[in-house]
């Protein structure tokens, strides 16, 4: 798939879903910022594609975050009012191979005004829809990465020349896509696995978190028949961790089913203060010849 054909897919894309009316999977209204929780270009040919609008003219400022939230590189650019930008994650976007391979996450903010800060009076002008595009599959495919609206608010600083490290302090819960530790809140998160590491039905575990949780985390796995039981799923990483579920014994030693999910209570930081989590999950199947995207199951 050429650079061009993606672009106009994004484009195409992101003007059919405003004009039916219909919200994207993680609810991503026009809000201060917008954040792709989950960015890399890799070496197996994939890149980000990220398509925004902004109904208003200005200058979004964007970073890319690694997984343990350090800004890795940074810009912006100017836009004019309605008008939809392509903003691919590639290596020419990062100025290099440096970032190839490395997984983490992409965060844009808007500013109407041109003082270099991200505030209130700047308005909820900007939207943006995400996927991950296969370009070294043959068989080259896409899937839809959630974009999560951020509030001013939910910043650490509206300087973005502040933002080395993670500036997002919360999501907004009031979207009901987000899970919170203050409410004992539980995510489910289905699979679809065969047992072999890194090829077949593949399943991958995308989990940001506002704050870092103790790497080793207590989850329940349901598999296909309704059996049960307890796992220890590896989170090694401040804010993003990626899991390759065939990747833990625990889950395909003794216990193997296709199919079932994963339940998790989200907890407490490290330091004790409250933890904003997002869960997606990307599927890959040769059996059904696709990539999808799934969205934990969210329960308070």
């Amino acid at each position: 798939m050429k650079i061009h054909k993606i672009i106009g897919f994004i484009l195409l894309a992101l003007s059919l879903i405003l004009s039916s009316g219909v919200k994207a999977a993680a609810n991503n209204e026009y809000d201060s910022g917008q954040m792709v929780p989950g960015a890399m270009f890799g070496s197996d040919g994939s890149i980000t594609a990220v398509g925004l609008i902004s109904r208003a003219a200005g200058t979004v400022h964007w970073a890319f975050f690694d997984a343990n939230g350090n800004n890795r590189e940074s810009g912006q650019f100017a836009v004019t009012q309605n008008q939809l930008s392509p903003f691919l994650w590639n290596s020419a976007q990062a100025g290099g191979a440096t970032l190839q391979d490395v997984p983490g996450y992409l965060l844009f903010a808007f500013d109407s005004d041109g003082n270099g800060l991200i505030e209130n009076g700047d308005g909820n002008n900007l939207t943006a829809n995400a996927f991950l595009v296969k370009l070294g599959v043959s068989s080259g495919d896409v899937a839809h990465i959630p974009v999560l609206d951020i509030d001013d608010g939910q910043l650490s600083s509206g300087n973005p020349a502040n933002w080395t490290n993670n500036p997002i302090t919360g999501l907004d819960g009031t979207d009901g896509f987000d899970a919170e530790s203050d409410d004992n809140d539980i995510l489910y998160m289905p699979f679809l696995i065969d047992g072999v590491v890194g090829s077949g039905e593949r399943t991958r575990i995308v989990i940001f978190t506002t704050g870092e949780v103790a790497a080793a985390q207590a989850m329940t796995l349901f598999d296909g028949a309704g059996a049960s039981k307890a796992v220890t799923v590896k989170m090694v990483n401040d804010h993003l961790n990626v899991i390759e579920l065939e990747g833990n014994p625990e889950v395909t030693n003794g216990f193997f089913n296709k199919n079932g999910f994963l339940r998790w209570t989200v907890p407490k930081a490290t330091d004790a203060s409250d933890v904003d989590a997002f869960v997606y999950i990307i599927v890959e199947s040769p059996t059904f010849k696709a990539i999808q995207t799934l969205l934990a199951i969210y329960d308070d």
